[in-house]
């Protein structure tokens, strides 16, 4: 099967596959590099483009399982560091450490013995999993306390109950779409056919079971019909719109927003939880839940708000409540931050779905939070498995799990067991020392890129640098970044749309860069990318202005409360 890095949404129809993937978020796309590897035929398709709902609306953390402490659940917190470590070996680029600072109180439970315990007790448990990390510099550095003194030092807390402090590290992507991509085109380089733009419209049957999709060609308006012996419903909020189809039960019920705000630095080199009177059923008063203030691309990103809907919507806008949410915590919690409407640079949410029904036997389960359900025994409708509710630490486990299934049904009761993704590198991965890859890196682009610009582009390329740096000696104005601020240069625009698909601007400055993750880069920016993509798509000038016109809309839009909402008082 040849690889396919441009959109041809018609050659899905020219083969019976083993798996249809329905959805292009992180989940889809390990099922689709699992299964790929595991020598099935596979195609993905993606209603919009890939990674752009919950999965481009994350905190960019993998999260090791320390939470899970607090629940004695060891079992997740194992999984979860060994999942941790094994996305970390498959794209040591994409990651980096960021520590986070705990504070200790005079009350036990939060005290520094306690905390001490608890820290020592999940750096046991966790310690095995450092060792699938032959690289030492991607193991996480080794947890240390702080006295009181060093903690204000480094973040003014003024409760005088504060006994010091403990520091935990925890994993960071500095571009959660870029991790995305690279499971995307490592599925495609192991013969999965993935297309964005194409909207699964019905189910076919025969016999009672499912037997692929009609699909939409959403760019040409036209349908095609793709046969699958298994299909995977990877649709994350909106996999209940695909159950209803053949009257299969709901499984969530009711979904939750959390937003994100990008503001102007707070603690630069660390990251801490702060507690909130919102309460996780969205009730004020109870306490409990926290948010986080994360160091992210010199700025702070703070999240999550919480607000129970009862179903998602498209396009997801960020609301007055959510922003104020997010302020009044940061506000209580470190006053001297007075953060107001006019520090938020840039404001993005989404959805996730809501499983407090009590799952039973006939689901398929993995121990974290996410579900596997095959339909044939919940529904009786076979040939349709739904995976549901995984993270990014967790999609790969979940996508094993999904694959392990299909591969049981497709031979007939018979599991081969091999799991080919607990030892994949993904694209631009294959790097066995990423100190010394990044010096080499250097050295050899030396006169082409600053040396700030090559550490840019490993940190979202990995290996790949090499294509980026032969685009820009054949056509050196596009090693120069877009806008001075940010350091996106124009060979990635012309990469995105040349290697992963990108055909519309927002594609790609959204999603394959990071030029617009933090908001309106300009107008000057957008025409800017709007050439380069044109001149490689075959745009008309009539069509880059459309294309600016709807990036600068759909911008505006995901901001519009950021902006019209400067004078709202924060009290009320």
């Amino acid at each position: 099967m040849s690889l396919l890095t441009h959109r041809e949404p018609a050659t899905l129809s020219a083969t019976r596959f083993d798996v249809l993937v329905v959805g292009g978020g992180i989940t889809g796309a390990w099922v689709a590099l699992d299964c790929a590897l595991r020598g099935q035929s596979v195609a993905l398709i993606e209603k919009h483009d890939f990674g752009a709902a919950t999965s481009s609306r994350s905190s960019k953390i993998l999260h090791g399982g320390v939470r899970y402490l607090q629940q004695l659940d060891f079992a997740r917190v194992r999984e979860s560091a060994r999942e941790r470590a094994l996305v970390i070996r498959a794209a040591p680029h994409l990651i980096n450490h960021v520590p986070f600072l705990i504070p200790t109180y005079r009350t036990l439970q939060r005290s520094k013995m306690f905390l001490f315990a608890g820290m020592m007790g999940y750096q046991l448990l966790a310690a095995g999993t450092q060792r699938i990390l032959s690289d030492k510099a991607t193991r996480a550095p080794a947890g240390y306390g702080l006295s009181v003194a060093q903690l204000r030092e480094i973040v003014d807390l003024p409760d005088d109950q504060i006994t010091g402090g403990w520091v935990l590290h925890e994993c960071q992507m500095e571009s959660s779409e870029r991790m995305t991509q690279a499971v995307i085109a490592r599925a495609r380089q192991a013969g999965a056919l993935l297309t964005n733009y194409t909207a699964l419209e019905r189910f076919s049957y025969s016999g009672g079971r499912v037997t692929g999709a009609t699909v939409l060609d959403v760019e040409k308006g036209s349908q095609l019909e793709i046969e699958a012996k298994v299909t995977v419903n990877a649709t994350g909020p909106w996999c209940d719109d695909l159950i209803e189809q053949f009257d299969g039960r709901p499984l969530n019920t009711g979904y939750a927003r959390g937003a994100h705000i990008v503001t102007r630095s707070l603690i630069p080199d660390f990251a801490m939880a702060l507690p909130s009177k919102f309460q996780a059923d969205g009730t004020v008063g109870r306490g409990s839940r926290h948010i986080f203030i994360i160091p992210w691309r010199d700025r702070s990103l703070i999240g999550t708000s919480y607000q129970e809907t009862a179903s998602p919507c498209e396009p997801v806008h960020v609301l007055r409540d959510e922003i104020s949410q997010l302020l009044d915590t940061v506000n209580a919690a470190l006053p001297w931050a007075a953060l107001g409407a006019e520090d938020v640079l840039h404001a993005f949410a989404g959805f996730y779905p809501l499983q407090s029904r009590k799952l039973d036997g006939r689901l398929y389960q993995g121990t974290g939070e996410y579900q596997l359900i095959d339909h044939a025994r919940t529904d009786g409708v076979a040939g349709v498995i739904t995976a549901l509710g995984a993270k990014y630490t967790t999609a790969r486990q979940l996508a094993e799990q999904t694959a392990d299934l299909v591969e049981h049904k497709l031979a007939a009761g018979t599991v081969v067991g091999r799991r080919p993704t607990r030892t994949v590198k993904l694209d631009g991965g294959d790097i066995a020392d990423i100190k010394h890859f990044e010096q080499e890196k250097i050295r050899q682009h030396d006169g082409l890129f600053r040396a700030e610009t090559t550490r840019h582009l490993i940190k979202r390329y990995g290996t790949r640098i090499d294509d980026l740096a032969a685009i820009c000696r054949n056509a050196p104005a596009l090693a120069t970044p877009i806008t001075p601020e940010r350091m996106t240069v124009g060979a990635e625009l012309l990469y995105a749309a040349d290697q992963e698909m990108a055909i519309h601007l927002s594609d790609a400055v959204l999603r394959r860069t990071d030029l617009g993750t933090l908001g309106d880069p300009g107008p000057e920016a957008l025409n800017t990318c709007a050439q380069i993509l044109g001149e490689q798509l075959g745009w008309s000038a009539a069509q880059q202005r459309l294309e600016v016109d709807l990036l600068s809309n759909e911008i505006a839009d995901s901001d519009t409360q950021v902006v019209s909402d400067q004078q709202w008082n924060l009290d009320t």
